[in-house]
Parts: structure tokens; sequence; C-alpha cells
């Protein structure tokens, strides 16, 4: 029984050392190496998927649109991850300072949108909550959140663009039911 369990960790640890390209000796060096290099290569993809979701949204000032006093903006991103769509969303929040912003995109086949709202707009009552929750089931989906940050996901991608264009007419018609 010790024979045949020694024998199988020399044969999974060769076969180990010839998967890390490396000597037997040397393979916790050489897959520490590996995992140091992969957890670089990581970093770089996700501030690159950053850049390319910015990209996407550049040209943002021509869509924001007025909607009962507030600018709305809505958007599809080209992300490939919610921390690239989220770090898109806040940064079109800080352009914009004042309004809601819904942007999404299809992460992993998956139709994703995020609806933030300032903190001014907060305060008067506007709730991003409630809008996702109009959004999501034209996506096939549901969703919830926080009154200033809420997120939701479906399973039509096709209707993504209609429920990410969809929330400035809802809150129009939320705004003039609470006036």
């Amino acid at each position: 029984v010790a024979t045949t369990l020694i024998r199988s960790t020399l044969t999974t640890q060769s076969a180990t050392a010839k998967i890390l390209n490396s000597a037997t000796s040397e393979i916790e060096t050489r897959a520490s190496t590996i995992m140091a290099e992969l957890t670089k290569l990581q970093g770089e993809l996700a501030n690159l998927s950053n850049v390319v979701a910015r990209q996407s949204v550049e040209g943002y000032q021509d869509q924001v649109r007025i909607v009962s006093g507030i600018n709305v903006l809505s958007l599809h991103a080209q992300a490939n991850s919610m921390d690239a769509l989220r770090n898109t969303g806040d940064w079109l929040r800080d352009k914009l300072i004042s309004g809601v912003i819904t942007i999404g995109s299809v992460i992993e086949g998956v139709p994703t949108i995020i609806v933030m709202v300032t903190p001014d707009l907060v305060e008067q009552g506007v709730n991003a909550n409630t809008l996702i929750k109009h959004a999501a089931p034209i996506i096939g989906g549901g969703g919830g959140g926080r009154p200033h940050l809420a997120q939701a996901g479906g399973r039509d991608s096709g209707k993504l663009d209609e429920a990410i264009q969809s929330i400035a007419p809802y809150l129009d018609n939320v705004i003039s039911d609470n006036s």
C-alpha cells in the first residue's frame, strides 16, 4: 500500500513538473512564480477592461437628457465584468455631478444593468432600487440595491437597450405622479 502511494505521488509530481516546465524539485517555486504572474496579468486585464468600458461611453455628454429637471444618462457600455461596469458608472456619475445614470452591458452572456443616483437626488427621493425594479423584468430578470446604487441581471440580452432606455420615461412618470 505504501509503495503504491509513493509511486502515485511521484507520478503526480512528474506530471506536474512537466506541465510547469520545471524540474520536480522546483515545482513549488515554479508554481509560485506562475501564480504571481497570473495575479499581475489579472490586474492588468482589469485595468484594460476599465479603459475599454470607459472608451465605449466616450461622448456621453451628447446623450444626457433632462427629464423633469434631472440629468439622465442611459448607455450601453462594452464591459466584460461587473467591476468594469461599476467603475465606468462611478466615472460617469463623477462627471455628471448630479443625475441618474443607467449603464448596461452583456457580461459573460448575462444582460446586466446598473442604476446610480447622485446623493443630491437621493435626498430628493429618487431611488435607484425603484428604478432598477422597473428595468429588470424587461430583460427577464430581477434586481435590487440601495437608493444610490442598484443592479440587475436577466436572461434576454436582446432587450438590454430597451431596458436601459426605459429608465428615463419611467423616472418622468414617477416624478409626475409624485408632484
